[in-house]
């Protein structure tokens, strides 16, 4: 998923802090919380993200609602979300931020995707190989694709390796299409 570049300014600088004061999983926790409890209760949501909602009753609601559970930076992290006008913006923020963790814990997300379902050791297989080959810990997500009719398709990052067969036929095709047909001959 791309984010919002000022998404990945303000979750960069929220890593940051929660580095300096060693909590980084704690402000994660404490993010995915806010952003669990805008999405059960549908009425907090519209105060926090409506845009024609004054900033001062989203303000209350980060103090009364929020703060009691947050660390004092994060609860001054997300009043400066209110007062720039940024707070629909925590979703992304979220993303990014779980990313940049991630990357601070040496961890990589790997998305993959096959043409038919993969079991649960075959998974755990191939994310042991990635975590070798890589030097890192990989988080494997598996989806399917019936449309790569066999293979594989990896997202690292930004970064795709295409070992389908879907691949590798239309790789086929277009080098038949710019062979020049010139000089075929027929045996009879």
């Amino acid at each position: 998923m791309l984010s919002h570049p000022a998404a990945r300014e303000y979750a960069r600088v929220l890593i940051e802090l929660a580095t300096e004061q060693n909590m980084v999983d704690e402000v994660r926790d404490q993010l995915a919380g806010i952003l669990a409890a805008c999405q059960e209760n549908t009425g907090l949501a519209k105060i926090f993200y409506h845009p024609l909602v004054p900033m001062q009753a989203k303000k209350e609601t980060v103090t009364d609602l929020f703060a009691p559970g947050l660390a004092e930076f994060v609860r001054n992290f997300l009043l400066v979300l209110v007062d720039k006008r940024r707070e629909t913006l925590l979703p992304a923020i979220f993303d990014a931020y779980g990313a940049l963790a991630d990357t601070a814990h040496n961890i990589c997300n790997v998305e993959m995707t096959t043409a038919l379902p993969v079991d649960p050791e075959q998974q755990r297989i191939w994310a042991a190989k990635l975590s070798a080959a890589m030097g890192k810990q990989v988080k494997l997500t598996v989806s399917v694709d019936k449309k790569l009719i066999g293979g594989a398709v990896l997202q690292i990052g930004d970064k795709r390796l295409d070992g389908s067969v879907a691949a590798q036929l239309e790789k086929l095709r277009k080098a038949l299409l710019k062979q020049e047909a010139t000089g075929i001959e027929v045996a009879s």
